[in-house]
C-alpha cells in the first residue's frame, strides 16, 4: 500500500468522524474538506518521533543507546525535513539533566539519526523521562513531544542496601500531557504493520557462545536491533506501534471545517546557523554595513558577514560537533569595535514535564515494583567483587568517585599572573602582560617563547592556526584584554601533560623550547549576551560513537565476570533486496537467564515493524 492510499484511508476516517459529530461541518462538501486537509498538511505538516532504546532499565554510569524514528503524522512514513533532533533526560522534578542534539549527515550518505545518552555515574535511583522533539515540533506544544520513561539504578545504593525494590515506570498517557490536546481524531487508520520474523541458529546457548540471528522483514528497511538480558530488563518494551498510536494528529477538524488554517512560526532546522543583530551603543539603533567576524579555531574555520539595513547577520551551514567554540566580533573597516551584538532567544525549552504516573486510581495497578530484579542485580554485582563495569563512550570504567582538583593544582605552571596582579601593575594590554613573562616576545604577527612559536589555550580550548592567521593573531581576536582572569605559562613538558576534554595542548612535534600560554577568562566572557565580542558555545551535534560488542575468539574460563545487560545493539541494520538481514553476538556469563532479541523499524512505505524473540542461556 502506498502513501496515497494511506492518506485517502485517513481522509475517509477524518470525514466520517467529522460529519457524524459536527453539524457545522455538513455546511461544506466532502471534497472541500478534503482539500482543506491537504492544504493544511502542506502548510503545516506534523512530525512524530519515536525513540527506540536498547533496553528499559539502566545503571548510573551506563549508556542509553538510541535510534530515533521521524515520520509524517498523517502517513507514518519516514520524513527528512528536519535534519536535527533534540533528546533530553528529565528528572521526576521536571529538571532537564542532560540534552544532546542528534543529526543526519547527508554528505556522508548517512540518512539515519542515531545517538546515545551517557548517564552520569552519580545519577540517583529513580524514573527518568526521555523527551525527543525537533525544532519544528516546537510549533505545536510539549504535549506532542515523544516521551518515554526509563528506570535508572545507582549501583552504590544497591551495594549499600539503600534500595530494596525497583519501581517499574508507567509509559501510557497521563493527566497533564493529554489535558490540552485539541485534536478531533487519532490517525489510527494510517497505522499499517509489516510482517517480520526472527530466527536463530539454535534455540538455546551456553555462556560466551556465538549466536547467529536471521531477520526477515520488508526489503530495504532500516531496523534498530537489540539483544538484552531479561535478568536486568524485566519490564515490557515501549514499542514503536504503541508510541505511534499514542500521539494524535494536531490539526482540529472542526476548525478546518470552519476555514481556520493553522500556520507555523518556527522554521524547519535543516542546517546549523548563528544569527544576530548589531545595534549602536547609545541609542540601540540597528547598524547596517557592519563587519561580523567569526572564528572557530578548533576546526580552522573563519568567516565574515555584513549586517543588512536592519542590523541583522547570519552565518549558515555551521555543521560542527558539540563542544565547538565560536568567537564573534563586530568591527568597522578600520578594525575598530562597532556596535553591540544581540543574539535571538533560543527556541529550545528550558523546562519540560516528567511523564508522571496517571492521575486516575484505576491505572495505579500498572505501577509495580520488582523485588527480584534488585536481588538479581546485587547477586551479579557480587560476582564482580562489588565492582560494576560499564561501557561509556568506548571507555570501560568502574563505579568509583575521584577527588576533583583544580587545573592549576594538577599542572604546575612556570609563571602566573592573575587579575589582582594586572590591576596592581595597571597593565592595560595583552602585549604588556606577555612581555612581563621572561623569554616571551611579541611581534605584529606572532608571539614567541625563546625563538619557538607560542601556543595559546583559552578556557581549555586550543587556539589553532589557520590560513592567514597565526595562533597569536587568533588569540587576540578571540580574547579581549578585559576578559582575562589569569595568564599562565606552561613549558613544553607541562604542555604535553595537559590534556583537557576539548583539545590536547602540546606541540605537534616536541620542542624543549616550546611553551603554551593558558588563559582563563572572567565569567562575563561566557555569560554576557550583549557586547561587541562574544564567545559562543552552542549545542552542536553529537559525534557518532558505535556500540562495541563483546567477542570471544577462543573458549575460556567462565568466571561470571561478563554480566552485560546489553549484548548487542545496532541502530541501523538494513535488510537486503530479499528482505533479509543477519548479525552475530556472543552470550554473557549469566547462565539460566533469558535473552530478548528485539527489532523495530519503519519501511519506506510507512509499514511499522516491531517484533521480539526470546532465547535462553543454559
Amino acid at each position: 500500500m502506498n502513501h496515497l492510499s494511506i492518506s485517502f484511508s485517513l481522509f475517509a476516517a477524518i470525514l466520517t468522524l467529522t460529519f457524524s459529530t459536527d453539524v457545522s461541518a455538513q455546511e461544506i462538501s466532502e471534497k472541500k474538506l478534503r482539500e482543506r486537509v491537504i492544504w493544511q498538511n502542506e502548510l503545516f505538516p506534523q512530525e512524530k518521533v519515536h525513540i527506540t532504546t536498547d533496553k528499559e532499565i539502566y545503571l548510573s554510569g551506563d549508556t542509553v543507546w538510541m535510534r530515533p524514528f521521524l515520520v509524517d503524522a498523517m502517513t507514518c512514513s519516514p520524513v527528512s525535513r528536519s535534519r536535527f533532533m533534540y533528546v533530553d533526560l528529565v528528572s521526576e522534578q521536571d529538571s532537564i539533566k542532560q540534552r544532546v542534539k542528534l543529526h543526519r549527515n547527508p554528505e556522508e550518505n548517512d540518512s539515519i539519526m542515531q545517538g546515545y545518552l551517557p548517564l552520569d555515574i552519580t545519577l540517583p535511583t529513580g524514573i527518568y523521562t526521555i523527551v525527543a522533539y525537533t525544532q519544528w515540533m516546537i510549533n505545536t506544544s510539549e504535549h506532542y513531544f515523544f516521551k518515554k520513561n526509563i528506570s535508572v539504578i545507582n549501583p552504590k545504593e544497591v551495594l549499600d542496601n539503600e534500595i530494596s525494590t525497583v519501581k517499574i515506570p508507567y509509559n501510557g498517557a497521563d493527566a497533564w500531557h493529554y489535558a490540552d490536546i485539541e485534536t478531533a481524531f487519532e490517525d489510527t487508520e494510517s497505522m499499517l504493520t509489516g510482517t517480520a520474523r526472527i530466527t536463530t541458529d539454535k534455540p538455546s546457548y551456553t555462556p560466551r557462545q556465538k549466536a547467529t540471528v536471521r531477520i526477515e522483514a520488508p526489503a530495504k528497511t532500516s531496523l534498530a536491533v537489540s539483544v538484552t538480558d531479561n535478568g536486568f530488563n524485566t519490564q515490557p518494551r515501549h514499542s514503536l506501534i504503541a508510541s505511534s498510536m499514542s500521539i494524535p494528529y494536531i490539526h482540529n477538524l472542526d476548525e478546518l471545517a470552519k476555514g481556520n488554517i493553522r500556520l507555523p512560526n518556527i522554521p524547519f532546522e535543516d542546517a546549523e546557523i548563528i544569527s544576530g543583530k548589531v545595534v549602536s551603543l547609545v541609542l540601540g539603533r540597528p547598524l547596517a554595513n557592519v563587519n561580523i567576524g567569526l572564528i572557530a579555531p578548533q576546526h580552522g574555520l573563519a568567516d565574515i558577514a555584513v549586517t543588512d539595513i536592519d542590523g541583522n547577520f547570519t552565518f549558515n551551514d555551521l555543521d560542527l560537533p558539540n563542544g565547538t567554540v565560536f568567537c564573534i566580533r563586530s568591527y568597522n573597516n578600520k578594525q575598530k569595535s562597532q556596535g553591540y551584538i544581540e543574539f535571538p532567544k533560543s527556541y529550545l525549552p528550558n523546562h519540560l514535564h516528567h511523564l508522571a504516573a496517571p492521575a486516575s486510581s484505576d491505572n495505579i495497578s500498572e505501577l509495580t515494583t520488582d523485588v527480584n530484579f534488585v536481588q538479581n542485580l546485587r547477586k551479579r554485582m557480587e560476582y564482580n567483587h562489588g565492582m560494576w563495569q560499564m561501557l561509556l563512550n568506548e571507555v570501560e570504567v568502574v563505579t568509583s568517585y575521584k577527588k576533583k582538583v583544580k587545573e592549576s593544582d594538577a599542572i604546575k605552571y612556570v609563571k602566573r599572573f592573575d587579575s589582582d596582579y594586572i590591576r596592581e601593575k595597571n597593565i592595560t594590554t595583552i602585549d604588556e602582560l606577555l612581555m612581563r613573562i621572561p623569554g616571551v616576545r611579541t611581534s605584529v604577527d606572532n608571539a614567541f617563547y625563546r625563538q619557538a612559536v607560542l601556543q595559546f589555550v583559552i578556557d581549555n580550548v586550543m587556539v589553532e592556526p589557520f590560513t592567514g592567521m597565526s595562533p597569536y593573531q587568533a588569540f587576540l581576536q578571540m580574547c579581549p584584554f578585559e576578559w582575562i582572569e589569569s595568564v599562565e605559562l606552561l613549558n613544553a613538558v607541562q604542555s604535553l601533560m595537559y590534556t583537557p576534554s576539548t583539545a590536547t595542548v602540546g606541540m605537534r612535534t616536541f620542542n624543549e623550547k616550546s611553551a603554551t600560554i593558558r588563559v582563563k577568562t572572567k565569567s562575563i566572557a561566557e555569560t554576557s549576551t550583549y557586547k561587541d565580542h562574544y564567545i559562543l558555545k552552542p549545542l552542536g551535534y553529537q559525534p557518532r560513537i558505535d556500540y562495541k560488542p563483546q567477542t570471544y575468539d577462543k573458549p575460556g574460563t567462565i568466571d561470571n565476570s561478563d554480566q552485560r545487560s546489553t549484548l548487542y545493539w545496532n541502530p541501523a541494520l538494513r535488510t537486503d533486496d530479499d528482505g533479509t538481514a543477519m548479525f552475530e553476538f556472543y552470550t554473557n556469563d549469566a547462565s539460566g537467564t533469558t535473552l530478548t532479541i528485539a527489532i523495530e523499524g519503519i519501511s519506506d512505505d510507512g509499514l511499522i515493524i516491531s517484533h521480539t524473540k526470546q532465547i535462553t542461556i543454559e
